[in-house]
């Protein structure tokens, strides 16, 4: 193998410098392959040999600038990126539901109970005849005194009569004005002697007189402190069927001497007169035989069957347990009586509560008829309360709707040191809290200065109550929960807090229209059904509803609907 560069340096024909570098790096090479660590060795001492580097460039400043740039503008996207990330905004409140069951309202109701004339006719017929007894009396009928210079006559007529009054038919009782009147027919018949001296000497005798009359006793019929009738302040009137005055003496003369005459007559027994203090103490003690024979005990049980404890199942409802509407009565009394051409229509009252449950109230009497005493409280309505219910997803699917139909005429924009931030509802969820509602508002709120727009939810809590015409609930006192510390509070507040919730409380309402209609449907079917009632039946004239008490239970929110009715009450024909 023939060494190459051991030669001089010389340069010949066709040599370039360029072609010696070469030369020395294929030396390089093949000495190294054969001698490898002598050409170490060479290469240590053989700088120049190797060619030099050109010198290094400094940074570029414009390129690192850009690039620094670029890091920064990353990490301020993803920041305000990280910053739009969903949050919440004040504290969710806890998920809780009450129950559906509310106080009781006070009840009026008036069932009426019929008592037929011929009733008090048959226990009039039944009394004791208080008339069949003698009565007597003496009357001086007259006085003469006769003078001629002389007495020629002086003396008296004295009239000493004696009677029998007794019953003479059946009793009848009618209508009178607002009243009753007990006509009792009286025939009577007796005798007036005469007496004196004026008898003497007329020779007069006595005479035999009979005649009759209608004893009239009006008054009022009520139920006395045990509900019984009776029949109460009569007072007596006459209708005679003969004469009043029955004529005893008719004219009769005599001669006394010196051309006089003794005359006297006609004169008349004033037989009404002399009956009038008999009669009236008699038709006192008529009427009161008369009330101990009036029946009480049917007047007591037709009472008895509204004095009884009911609990009527109601129509099961989507989203709601089984409810029941309890009556317990409270108070009874009778406040009068109505007068009507058939029989007397005694009036009563019942107090009652009534009250809508889950729970199935007791049924059965309520205890012994209490006192019939006045009741102090004016009288109220039938008032019939039954639950309602809207279950939250509809109530949430109603809102939503309302919300962004609102939110589209009118955005929720506020100024703010930022400047304006818009803020979008994207969805509103409701549920029981307690005794209120939660509500909670998930947003999205463009801010300026932020690339990304911020999301979160805040939430609130609200009282739903009946709206102003009373078949539909709003949101009311909506308050936001505790805040969460979050720099963006400030921004938001404006809008949240007054914008927001002035958007719930004007645009959320829940209607209850349909369910009114239909639960003054349902008490019209309850009150007409006698089983429903005990036997009492009910005639309504007319339904005033509207909604009342709420109460957030777990499915549903239910709402009472206060029924206030006007109706007739009457009792079963009584059998006496």
């Amino acid at each position: 193998m023939t060494h190459v560069g051991s030669g001089t340096n010389d340069p010949g024909d066709g040599y370039d410098p360029r072609d010696r570098a070469q030369l020395q790096d294929q030396d390089v090479i093949l000495e190294g392959r054969e001698v490898g660590n002598e050409i170490e060795k060479d290469l240590a001492v053989s700088g120049p040999l190797i060619p030099e580097e050109p010198p290094q460039r400094g940074p570029n400043k414009i390129l690192l600038g850009g690039i620094g740039i670029a890091v920064l503008a990353a990490g301020y996207v993803g920041w305000d990126w990280y910053r739009s990330w969903e949050k919440t905004y004040s504290e969710q409140p806890s998920r809780k539901a009450t129950v559906a069951s509310f106080d009781p309202r006070r009840s009026t109701i008036q069932p009426s109970v019929m008592l037929p004339y011929q009733a008090l006719k048959d226990a009039a017929n039944k009394a004791v005849d208080k008339f069949a007894q003698p009565a007597s009396g003496q009357i001086q009928a007259a006085c003469k005194k006769i003078e001629f210079g002389i007495t020629l006559f002086d003396g008296c007529l004295d009239v000493n009569w004696s009677l029998n009054a007794s019953r003479s038919g059946s009793i009848d009782v009618a209508k009178a004005g607002d009243g009753i009147t007990v006509s009792i027919p009286v025939q009577f018949s007796g005798q007036a002697g005469v007496g004196g001296d004026i008898a003497k000497a007329l020779s007069l005798g006595g005479k035999n007189f009979s005649g009759s009359f209608v004893a009239g006793a009006s008054g009022k019929v009520i139920l006395d402190e045990k509900f019984c009738p009776k029949i109460t302040n009569p007072s007596a009137s006459f209708s005679w069927n003969t004469p009043a005055s029955i004529q005893i003496i008719g004219k009769s003369c005599v001669g006394v001497g010196h051309g006089l005459d003794l005359c006297v007559g006609p004169w008349d027994l004033p037989v009404g007169s002399l009956l009038t203090p008999l009669i009236q103490a008699k038709i006192a003690e008529q009427v009161e035989d008369i009330n101990s024979k009036i029946p009480c005990e049917p007047v007591r049980n037709a009472l008895d069957k509204v004095w009884q404890k009911q609990s009527i199942a109601l129509p099961a409802q989507k989203g709601m347990p089984p409810m029941f509407v309890n009556v317990t009565p409270r108070a009874l009394a009778s406040p009068g009586i109505i007068a009507e051409d058939a029989g007397v229509r005694l009036l009563a009252r019942l107090d009652a509560d009534v009250g809508a449950s889950t729970q199935k109230g007791d049924t059965g009497p309520a205890g012994p008829l209490p006192p019939n005493r006045p009741i102090a409280d004016p009288a109220g309505m039938l008032s019939v309360a039954l639950p309602l219910s809207a279950d939250y997803p509809t109530i949430n699917k109603v809102v939503n709707d309302q919300i962004k139909a609102q939110l589209a005429k009118k955005p929720i924009v506020a100024d703010t040191p930022a400047g304006a931030v818009k803020v979008d509802v994207d969805e509103v969820e409701i549920y029981p809290s307690g005794d209120r509602l939660a509500v909670g508002a998930k947003f999205k709120a463009s801010i300026p200065g932020r690339i990304f727009d911020a999301k979160g939810t805040v939430w609130l809590t609200t009282n739903p109550t009946p709206a102003a015409d009373g078949r539909s609930l709003t949101l009311a006192d909506i308050k936001l929960t505790r805040a969460i510390d979050n720099q963006l509070w400030s921004l938001l507040t404006a809008a949240l807090n007054t914008q927001l919730v002035q958007a719930l409380q004007e645009h959320s309402k829940v209607e209850f229209g349909k369910e009114i209609d239909e639960a003054i449907a349902k008490a019209k079917t309850i009150l007409a059904d006698p089983k429903q009632t005990q036997g009492v039946l009910v005639n309504v004239k007319k339904i005033e509803a509207k909604l009342g008490r709420v109460a957030p239970t777990e499915q549903a929110l239910v709402v009472e609907a206060l029924l206030d009715v006007q109706a007739d009450a009457t009792l079963p024909t009584i059998p006496f």
